[in-house]
């Protein structure tokens, strides 16, 4: 138990896809999802509260006391953390931790907290949250009571800005979670999830204990190292100390259950990383074309099998691959010159984006890499609207992977891309400017030099590219349209 913790249970979606029923109290083995999630998260916590809107007297024979969103109208899961984060600061004010349940999630392990917690002292975080299979679960985290926000001012435009968006602002980390026998933060969203709960719940003789006796890949790991300076002669004047690394894991890629590549990547966003990689090889046109994406953790690595729509399946063999991936690499597989440099259709709309918001960009981005700040070793990809500010942002050991995850994030999400630029903290290869042109993204941004190759092809399909990008000064390298200068 993390004593001074004080646990949240999420209770106030309106269920649309469950005919508007109020979710916390659908059934599942003859106990109501909210019992469920309070007979788990109690041991966990040193006080219970829930958070819900409508009429609170529901509540009352379960002994909670229930906190309402200050700002009406089912504003999501961040209006009642940040009512929630509220409440505790005027009733516990000793307490050091929200700890965050949603009630529909039935199977939550029973060590949540503690290792959020662990995790989140460990690199001096404020907020921690739990993935499993290569996603997110921003419901599933602790935060710091001494985030000062107020729902009123996390509002944008009247709505409430994107739980991962918000969590980004701060220091956060990820604590993963194994997925064998099955993902514990399944969540029950419609009938048929009722049912294959139930089914769940009949197959297991017990669901107390859900620790990770299986392979589990965190983003990093820390390693007891050595310093060693050049005025240290004696061994008894070593450094002992620790640093954090990246981990690069094997991902294989299957598509409608066939082998088709293994590429070597940072264990996060692996939906993401499947959608996007599925468009960059044109194995899709969007997002739409695939009906699911099954990720399983083995004891080697992580395997993704993207299953496709059958009328979308025939261009697929087209693209298949036999030979392992590197790092992201690009090319790796490819047996022709013609994949390698396939004819991409130009690019027609010109970006809409100033100067200031370049700038803006490239001085927002290093608080956003997390992962880098506690490795040192990562690429980050990120999306940009065209004022500068930074919709997603995802980090991978490779390039070509990381922005993959982005594109992949952009499709998932339906955020138009056009309607923005990507910035990368890479080299820019030929193969991100390819990426950049299938995904129909106007302007690339990268910190670091682009090769002849790159700009060639920037050229060819009317791609705006900007390379060598410092808090100072950027080269820019192509303007078809003139946005920046009319002199290229």
């Amino acid at each position: 138990m993390v004593s001074d913790a004080i646990g949240l249970i999420l209770a106030g979606g309106q269920a649309r896809r469950m005919g508007g029923a109020d979710k916390a109290f659908v059934e599942i083995g003859g106990e109501s999802l909210l019992m469920r999630t309070m007979d788990r998260a109690r041991p966990q916590v040193g006080e219970l509260i829930v958070s819900a809107n409508g009429d609170s007297a529901r509540f009352r024979r379960f002994g909670l006391e229930v906190v309402t969103d200050p700002v009406q109208g089912f504003l999501g899961p961040l209006a009642g953390i940040l009512a929630g984060l509220e409440w505790i600061r005027e009733n516990r004010p000793k307490a050091h931790w929200l700890a965050s349940f949603a009630c529909d999630c039935p199977f939550f392990p029973t060590d949540l907290v503690e290792r959020l917690v662990k995790k989140a002292n460990a690199e001096k975080a404020s907020i921690a949250v739990a993935s499993s299979g290569g996603r997110h679960h921003p419901v599933f985290a602790v935060w710091r009571t001494d985030i000062k926000e107020t729902s009123e001012e996390v509002l944008v435009q009247g709505e409430f800005r994107k739980m991962d968006d918000w969590i980004d602002e701060f220091d956060n980390t990820r604590v993963v979670f194994s997925v064998a026998p099955f993902d514990p933060f399944f969540n029950i969203n419609t009938p048929d999830d009722v049912e294959r709960a139930e089914s769940l719940l009949a197959a297991q003789s017990s669901f107390r204990e859900l620790k990770a006796d299986a392979p589990v890949y965190e983003t990093s790991r820390e390693y007891r190292v050595v310093r060693i300076a050049p005025e240290q002669s004696a061994l008894d004047q070593l450094a002992l100390g620790a640093r954090v690394l990246a981990n690069e894991v094997p991902v294989a890629l299957e598509f409608d259950g066939e082998p088709y590549a293994v590429m070597m990547l940072t264990p996060s966003d692996l939906e993401d990383f499947a959608v996007g990689f599925a468009l960059s090889e044109r194995i899709v046109l969007n997002a739409d074309e695939i009906a699911r994406i099954d990720v399983r953790e083995g004891t080697r690595g992580i395997g993704i099998d993207v299953r496709l729509e059958k009328e979308h399946s025939a261009r697929l063999a087209e693209r298949r691959r036999a030979i392992p991936g590197q790092s992201g690499c690009g090319i790796c597989g490819l047996t022709t010159i013609e994949e390698a440099l396939p004819k991409l259709a130009p690019l027609t709309a010109a970006p809409r984006v100033a100067p200031a918001a370049l700038f803006a960009a490239l001085n927002a981005l290093p608080s956003r890499q997390t992962l880098n700040k506690a490795t040192g070793a990562v690429h980050a990809a990120s999306f940009c609207k065209e004022n500068g500010e930074i919709v997603a942002v995802r980090e991978d050991v490779g390039r070509h992977n990381a922005f993959d995850k982005v594109i992949g994030h952009l499709a998932r999400n339906k955020i138009d891309p056009k309607g923005g630029f990507a910035l990368l903290t890479s080299r820019c290869s030929y193969e991100l400017v390819q990426k950049a042109v299938l995904a129909r993204i106007a302007l690339l941004v990268t910190i670091s030099a682009p090769t002849e190759l790159a700009v060639a092809i920037a050229r060819e399909t009317n791609l705006t590219l900007i390379a060598l990008a410092r808090g100072d000064a950027v080269l820019l390298f192509n303007d078809p349209y003139g946005v920046f200068s009319k002199s290229l």
